[in-house]
């Protein structure tokens, strides 16, 4: 048969106003990724495209369809192909499945945004080494998904993409064998990949809803960092757990320039940068990686200074935060503030995971932001997961003696089934800590719970931001869909 159903997928990755890109796993059986698209009224689908199947990526595929009109919502059929090239009398022969799938192009900058954003989707303890079947549909990990496909067209702000924070796979699963459980092969990352791409509800979120994702603090093992290896942490680790991030996350990204060169990449992982760009609407998005570049000071480095981005990633960024649309929004996977707070649950681990530990580059990136408001009249608003917890934490201050404000959004977790932090782990009202050398101009430090307390449950968000910026809306949503927490409240 030269059409063949697909084993994950299909998923919209990176959009603009003018193209859209498809990945899928379609397996090792499979030649290729075949996507034939038309727009929503029209009766004529374009010839079937198809990229090849990347043996180094897991037997996945990106496509992209680029020309298209801003703001259009267009269907797509998607399936594997046995063999290509093929010819067009051959696939009519074998023809098309019914399923189709809709997505749209994003809109121009002139138009208001909707997105949803969350992260840490747990997915329970499989075994150790086997690549596990799916989990049936109903598992906990795919209840907030279900949830959003739900609701996904009757919201008030239909969304226009999806924002995933990092630990989209627990690959240091399962918790109670070891809770440091390290995976170094293949096999041991496909289960987690294959167990979380599969799902159900996820998989027909994503295969309408543009998806952008980036790594958390579990994708390679529990609080792996660029300052783990080689020493704390085996470079096997390493390697293998960016081949997949790369393969099932990033491949789709706007930091693949152009996806036909994916083909040349013979041995994964491709060489960092893992942060990237894009826009939609009046809105700009940065997508940190906290991980990769992370230093920290050691016995061997007394004397060095600890780093969560390196100096290329604070350029690239600084660059970003002073051109472009009116609102900035900066991901940055573990949340920027508020600071945790000492001798709280969990004890160490989750202070040296945040910016607390990088005072320093936390306040130069903290003058960077506070410039771009005053100087350059944008909206700075921070993304954060991470802490399987949901809140609204705003930073308040003086810099220079003039008054700034800036917000953090963060929402965790889409599945945690264990007790995690609460509104008394994090310090409120008592400042945040900035290295005394990086802190000069500041005063008057406060940070403010605006959603009142931390939402505990499981939870993701949604962000609305009016076309020139000047109102921006958060409201977070339990697992089951119901909103909880809103801001500005609704009355």
């Amino acid at each position: 048969m030269l059409v063949q159903p697909l084993l994950i997928g299909p998923l919209v990755g990176a959009t603009t106003s003018h193209s859209f890109r498809i990945w899928a796993r379609v397996g090792p059986s499979a030649a290729a990724l075949g996507v034939r698209i038309k727009r929503v009224g029209s009766d004529h689908w374009t010839k079937a495209d198809w990229a090849p199947s990347l043996p180094q990526y897991d037997y996945t595929a990106v496509l992209q369809f680029s020309n298209l009109r801003p703001g259009t919502r267009y269907l797509y059929q998607a399936v594997a192909f046995s063999v290509v090239p093929f010819s067009e009398r051959s696939l009519l022969e074998n023809g098309w499945p019914d399923a189709q799938f809709a997505v749209s192009t994003f809109p121009l900058d002139t138009m208001p945004v909707s997105f949803l954003m969350g992260s840490c989707r747990h997915h329970g303890c499989t075994r150790v080494g086997t690549v596990d079947p799916v989990q049936p549909q109903g598992h906990a990990s795919d209840t907030a998904f279900g949830s959003i496909e739900a609701n996904l067209r009757s919201r008030e702000h239909a969304p226009q993409f999806l924002l995933l924070m990092g630990n989209q796979v627990y690959a240091d699963m399962p918790f109670f064998v070891s809770p440091q459980l390290t995976p170094v092969r293949a096999d041991q990352f496909a289960r987690h990949y294959h167990n979380s791409f599969a799902q159900p509800h996820f998989q027909t979120v994503t295969s309408q809803l543009p998806t952008f994702m980036m790594f958390g603090n579990h994708e390679l093992t529990s609080g792996w960092g660029g300052h783990r290896y080689p020493v704390k942490l085996p470079q096997a680790n390493l390697e293998m757990g960016l081949r997949f991030f790369e393969a099932y996350q990033t491949n789709h990204s706007p930091r693949v320039e152009h996806v036909a060169r994916l083909t040349e990449i013979t041995n994964p992982p491709h060489d960092p940068p893992y942060d990237y760009q894009f826009s939609c609407g009046p809105c700009d998005v940065f997508v940190m990686d906290v991980r990769t570049e992370r230093k920290y000071k050691s016995d061997k480095h007394p004397d060095f200074r600890n780093m969560m981005i390196s100096p290329q990633q604070l350029r690239r960024l600084e660059q970003w935060l002073n051109t472009g649309g009116p609102v900035k929004c900066v991901v940055s996977p573990v949340p920027m503030w508020p600071d945790h707070r000492k001798g709280s649950w969990p004890p160490s681990y989750t202070a040296n995971d945040l910016w607390t530990q990088c005072p320093g580059q936390r306040a130069m990136l903290l003058k960077r932001f506070v410039r771009a408001q005053r100087d350059h009249g944008k909206k700075i608003v921070i993304l954060s997961g991470a802490v399987h917890c949901s809140f609204l934490a705003r930073l308040d201050g003086r810099f220079e003696g003039e008054p700034f404000s800036i917000d953090n959004f963060v929402t965790s977790a889409f599945n945690w089934p264990f007790f995690g932090l609460t509104h008394g782990s994090f310090m409120w009202e008592d400042g945040l800590s900035l290295a005394t050398e990086d802190a000069v101009g500041f005063d008057r430090l406060s940070v403010t719970c605006v959603t009142d307390t931390v939402v505990t449950k499981n939870s993701y968000g949604q962000v609305h931001i009016e076309r020139d910026g000047d109102e921006i809306h958060f409201q977070i949503y339990n697992a089951k869909g119901a909103m909880v927490k809103s801001w500005p409240p609704v009355i």
